[in-house]
């Protein structure tokens, strides 16, 4: 069934602004300070506010919020102290009234000078002294404008140290790479990463796998909030407030209220969670709510949140398949907030961990937006019972409270909401919400499926050189293998394969990884492409067949080609006997020019063809039997190509040294294994290791598959390569890594003599 959308072409249209609404001014009130006359400023529209919302803070920490009528005339100092007196909580008032510290309106508004610090604050600066490093991951697309606020913001923490990851997520430009390049690439704090793979969710795991390796805190925000300057400091303090503390959360305080749908948002429940600090866990801080846990709404909001590193490793990060940027449009957030709480940790939100936010202005986005937090509500309930469905029982037990929370004007989700709040907002909220589960389950098939066709991929290279007559299309230049390892150190995250297969088994594998290998041997692999991968600083793995190391000739297709593809004219007909059978060719009077005739008449390109196939599939003393009897009838002595060089022994261990290349194996002879018995098989595959292992005094742990097509990965060759010892084996099947990936059936992506710009074009399809 197709995705319901809100509003269609006339969104927006069934909902009008009241002729009572009027802009409303944002101020900012710090009650430990002599307090200001404020003027009447103007809107975006240079209207001149009427109205007011004060943030009321003590010593930083917000306290409450007073609303009141701005006059043209503006306020001074006492008349705000007397509105502010006016607005406040009786309670609320009479607890600063006994406060020294304080300037409590309409006593001490006219005091001159500060006063001393409360305790609140020299426990905030002795927490400064020994503040642990953390990384904040700011999640963008598309704006850049809104993303420079934001960073402005960041960079003026009051924090000793931090880094600051942004995150481009799947741009449709470069808009913003090329704003971080101008105005922040020279700080070597702050740092730009781009995500190919499109959703909220996607953007803050690669942002935590770019965090620092001595980094144990994250905090997350948005590109369309300004930070408070104690923001990251009191989240990181609010990890101090409870015992194992998984995550915090902070307020969010609207920037801006000048449109009526920015209020309207504020009805529906806004993103601010109180002024008091709560500690949410299922033991001693389990609060008195019957829906609890299921309600992480409450717990705070993704646009200002933070987690101890390892917990959110243990619940398996953010899930892909929901969030905004998904088919389910949210409830990443919800979804992380709820496993933090069942899996045994603290949550704790904390208000003076403070983010304004601006608030969609136009009717339009509004409609997206309730629309969206109805579909993630529900896609996350989906999500937590497909994750955890032992709580099944649980959640239908509270299910007919939860229907009343979501749908009764005198909830407390609802109750917020005054009597012009569209009703159609109220419509495309619940349309949402039964869409919910569906969008989960068609999200989580997009997911999959978008994993089977993206993530870690493992490069498949041969030569790095110069090669005359390459038939088969396995030498890059060295110019291109620059360029290659160039885009690769720009687009991707290069690791040794054993760092790769690593992960597997992980919920979520790094999708930047790449993997670089080579097949066979071939000497160039030391002379141009080892020096490449230093300079670069990308390891590699070669894979090398053991008995062509020190043999003293080509690989036996290198002198199959030599022999049938050169420039010098071959006799018109060819008889050879291959394992015990005569075979008769007449060769084609177009052969010189490698066109393909008739079977029977055979042009040299497709003679070598069905010569290779069939030599792939006999015992190497016949193959190497047969070429010899080739070079005789063509006339072409048994020379060594410099281009068609295999390595030395000396050579495989100048290779090795450093560490950056890993040496594999590729089997002793090079057979088709498939062709062989079990025990031929595994005594081959054992052969090749240990003459690497002796030429090495060193493991060998890594395999490639001959040929390496479906055909050549059968059970029982994978159960050899299991039984000598190997920890990973690469196959030639084109393909990504995904977290289910057989480590013994690795997948791997050919790559042609392309130049750079090709190969990054290439390289955005795997991504």
């Amino acid at each position: 069934m197709p995705s319901p959308r809100p509003g269609g072409n006339n969104a927006g249209a069934l909902v009008r602004t009241p002729e009572w609404f009027r802009p409303i001014q944002i101020l900012d009130v710090e009650l430990a300070r002599p307090l200001a006359a404020i003027a009447a400023g103007v809107d975006t529209q240079g209207r001149r506010y009427e109205k007011a919302l004060a943030l009321i803070r003590v010593h930083g920490r917000p306290v409450a919020t007073v609303a009141f009528d701005l006059p043209a005339a503006g306020l001074s100092a006492a008349a705000l102290g007397e509105v502010i007196r006016k607005g406040l909580d009786p309670a609320l008032l009479a607890q600063m009234s006994g406060e020294s510290s304080l300037y409590v309106p309409g006593e001490a508004t006219t005091a001159a000078g500060e006063l001393p610090p409360p305790a609140d604050i020299a426990a905030r600066d002795a927490f400064l002294a020994r503040a642990p490093f953390a990384s904040v991951v700011i999640a963008t697309r598309n704006r850049p404008d809104n993303l420079a606020r934001c960073l402005a913001s960041v960079a003026a923490q009051i924090y000793p140290a931090f880094e600051v990851i942004v995150v481009d997520n799947a741009p449709s430009d470069d808009a913003t790479e090329r704003f971080f390049a101008e105005h922040y690439a020279e700080q070597p704090t702050m740092r730009y990463v781009r995500e190919e793979r499109p959703g909220l969710a996607s953007a803050h795991n690669r942002g935590v796998r770019e965090m620092r390796a001595d980094s144990q805190f994250v905090a997350f925000t948005d590109d369309d909030v300004e930070a408070d300057p104690y923001w990251l400091c009191e989240l990181m303090r609010g990890f101090e407030a409870a015992a194992n503390v998984g995550c915090v959360t902070g307020m969010i305080f609207p920037a801006e209220l000048e449109t009526w749908p920015q209020l309207l948002i504020e009805e529906f429940g806004g993103f601010n969670k109180g002024f008091q600090r709560h500690i949410y866990d299922l033991q001693d801080h389990r609060p008195d709510d019957q829906l609890f846990p299921f309600t992480p709404g409450r717990f705070g909001s993704g646009a200002n949140m933070a987690f101890e590193r390892s917990a959110l490793s243990r619940i398996g990060g953010f899930d892909p398949a929901i969030g905004t940027g998904t088919r389910a449009m949210g409830g990443d957030d919800l979804a992380a907030f709820f496993r933090t709480i069942t899996e045994g940790y603290a949550l704790v939100y904390e208000p003076a961990a403070i983010v304004r936010h601006s608030h969609y202005r136009e009717f339009s986005a509004l409609q997206r937006q309730i629309y969206g937090y109805g579909v993630g509500l529900t896609a996350f309930l989906a999500k937590a019972l497909q994750d955890q469905p032992h709580l099944a029982l649980d959640l239908a037990s509270k299910l007919p409270r939860g229907v009343w929370y979501a749908l009764s004007a005198s909830s407390g989700k609802n109750r917020k909401k005054g009597a012009d709040y569209p009703e159609e907002l109220t419509r495309l909220e619940r349309k949402g919400m039964l869409y919910g589960p569906v969008a989960y389950a068609r999200s989580r098939l997009a997911a999959r499926s978008y994993e089977q066709t993206t993530g870690p991929i493992i490069l498949m290279y041969h030569q790095v050189g110069i090669v005359e007559n390459d038939r088969w299309e396995i030498a890059v230049t060295p110019k291109h293998f620059s360029e290659h390892l160039a885009v690769l150190s720009r687009r991707r995250q290069p690791v040794a394969l054993c760092e790769m297969t690593a992960g597997l088994g992980l919920p979520q594998l790094d999708q930047r990884q790449v993997a670089v290998t080579f097949d066979d041997g071939y000497a160039d692999n030391l002379t141009n492409a080892k020096p490449l991968l230093e300079q670069f600083e990308i390891p590699a793995t070669v894979f090398v067949v053991g008995d062509a190391i020190g043999a003293g000739r080509e690989f036996w297709w290198d002198a199959l080609d030599q022999v049938l593809l050169g420039r010098h004219p071959l006799p018109a007909t060819l008889s050879l006997r291959i394992a015990g059978r005569e075979h008769r060719w007449e060769l084609s009077d177009r052969a010189p020019g490698g066109t393909i005739s008739r079977l029977r008449r055979p042009t040299r390109r497709r003679l070598r063809r069905m010569l290779w196939a069939r030599l792939r599939e006999v015992e190497p003393a016949e193959r190497w039997r047969v070429i010899n009897d080739l070079r005789e009838w063509a006339g072409v002595p048994a020379t060594v190509r410099d281009d068609r060089r295999v390595m030395t022994e000396d050579e495989v261990r100048r290779l090795a040294a450093g560490g950056l290349v890993e040496i594999g194996a590729h089997t002793a002879s090079h057979p088709r294994l498939s062709a062989l018995s079990p025990e031929e098989q595994l005594g081959d595959i054992i052969r090749g290791k240990e003459r690497l292992e002796a030429m090495l005094q060193a493991p060998v742990s890594s395999f490639s598959y001959p040929f390496g097509g479906r055909l050549d990965v059968a059970t029982a060759t994978v159960e050899a390569v299991r039984t000598a010892g190997f920890s990973r084996a690469c196959t030639t099947r084109p393909g990504v890594v995904q977290a289910t990936t057989n480590p013994l059936r690795l997948p791997r992506i050919y790559v042609g003599d392309w130049s750079g710009e090709e190969f990054e074009r290439r390289l955005a399809t795997w991504l």
